[in-house]
Order: C-alpha cells, then structure tokens, then sequence
C-alpha cells in the first residue's frame, strides 16, 4: 500500500512539473521578447531558441543535440525498466519531467525554449527540474 501511494505521488508530480515547464515555455513564447545574445546581467527574463544542449553547446549540430536528448530518455527508461528501487525514487519524476520537457521541444521545434538568464546563460524549468532530481537521487544513493 505504501509503495503503491509513493508511486501515485511520484506520478502526480511528474505530471505537475511537466505541466509547468510546457506552461512556462508557452507564456515565454507570447510574452518575452527575444532575446540573441547574453548580456551580462546576474538574471533575467527573456526567450532563448536554444539548438544545442546546456548552454548552447554543439547548437551547430541540433541533430547531434536531439540523439543526445533521445539517447539520455532511453537511458534513463532502461535504469527504470532495471532497477524498481531507482524508478520509485522521488528525485525521479524531476528527472523524467526534466527530460520529457525538453525532448518534446527538440522534436516539436528544433530547439529548446529556454527563458530564464542566470549569471551565464539560459535555462528553463525542465533544466532546474533535471538539476533538482540528479541532486535528490545521488544524495538518496548516498545514503
């Protein structure tokens, strides 16, 4: 009953950051202006089409970049096809909502909305999301 009430938790809150990354990403799209180069502010808004990976690298090579994003899904499908105790772990609907957000830019448009400048370059939510759920599962491994 536990694990089955852990997992409806874990499904609602894939299903919450999800939502809130393509929400985010839909607002910045009508709402920010755009945005080409990096300024040098510590933060602010504005929308980034981003056709590398994190911080725009390989954005020459967006192909490159959507079989790197495909490859790191599929990864991290086969870690939870292997492994119920790591696919039960909370850090992993982040992980997911993180990895589905911006896979599912790279294949719809070609690049990555991203619309938040924090000291030297643009992410989004689904960047914090992969952040926050790397951090929960090596420190839950740790343990």
């Amino acid at each position: 009953m536990r694990a089955m009430l852990r997992r409806y938790w874990s499904i609602c809150a894939f299903v919450l950051l999800l939502t809130a990354d393509r929400a985010t990403k839909y607002w910045a799209v009508l709402s920010l202006e755009a945005s080409p180069e990096i300024d040098e502010k510590s933060f602010s808004f504005a929308l980034y089409l981003n056709r590398g990976i994190t911080f725009s690298l390989l954005k020459e090579y967006s192909s490159l970049s959507l079989a790197i994003a495909a490859t790191g899904v599929i990864v991290l499908g086969v870690v939870c096809a292997r492994s119920a105790r790591l696919c039960a772990m909370p850090g992993m609907a982040w992980l997911w909502a993180g990895a589905l957000g911006n896979l599912v830019d790279r294949v719809v448009y070609g690049y990555v909305i991203d619309w938040i400048f924090v000291f030297k370059g643009y992410v989004n939510l689904a960047d914090i999301w992969l952040c926050i759920g790397c951090f929960q599962v090596l420190v839950r491994l740790l343990r």
